[in-house]
């Protein structure tokens, strides 16, 4: 609306302003780097803005782990998969892991997979590992057993399932809500949690440069 109303010049001193005080998201940086191009400007002071830019959400993220999870290191668990093996975090380690906390009367949940399944069919033959993390469920293990495996059949879904049956997991992770996605870098450190998966590839791309 404002590139409608206002010149180009007074788009750029805003967005410029943006970046320097508060977290923008990665739309406003990409369109500030559009400005700068067709206005010839120095490309070195629109990296310089991009990187304080890029430290004050990774500043934010910090922040925000910080606050759910008390430290930026995932507590280990052992869940079983599918097929009835147990499944420890720390297997994992070393290697980029999505953990994705969700439950078979989760619409939203349900929504997010097709993007979930692209991700993990691109990320396959690399060193990520995808957790799909069932909780919440209010049925017996042996029909949730049998919807789960009836849903991802029917959906064909590649997807590494594990059983939290007893809630231990999503209450030992502080969730709220599902979904979420939570991403630990090769590191071990958490570097993500959130209800959107928009941005995971990129987050995942970043971890495996």
């Amino acid at each position: 609306m404002m590139e409608k109303v206002k010149s180009k010049d007074e788009v750029r001193t805003y967005l410029e302003n943006e970046i320097n005080s508060n977290t923008v998201p990665p739309s406003l940086v990409a369109k500030l780097k559009e400005i700068y191009i067709a206005e010839n400007l120095p490309i070195a002071d629109f990296e310089k803005l991009k990187e304080k830019s890029d430290k004050l959400n990774e500043e934010e993220k910090s922040k925000k782990i910080m606050e759910q999870f008390g430290g930026t290191t995932p507590a280990d668990f052992a869940l079983k998969n599918l097929e009835g093996k147990e499944v420890k975090l720390s297997d994992y380690k070393g290697k980029v892991v999505v953990l994705d906390f969700w439950a078979t009367w989760c619409g939203p949940c349900k929504a997010s997979f097709p993007k979930m399944q692209e991700l993990v069919t691109k990320y396959k033959d690399k060193d990520v590992t995808f957790l799909f993390i069932n909780t919440w469920e209010d049925k017996k293990e042996e029909e949730v057993l049998k919807n789960v495996t009836n849903y991802l059949t029917e959906k064909k879904y590649t997807f590494h399932v594990v059983f939290d049956s007893k809630s231990e997991v999503v209450t030992k992770y502080k969730i709220q809500g599902i979904p979420t996605s939570i991403l630990i870098g090769k590191d071990g450190n958490i570097l993500f949690s959130g209800h959107s998966n928009s941005n995971l590839g990129e987050l995942i791309d970043q971890q495996l440069k």
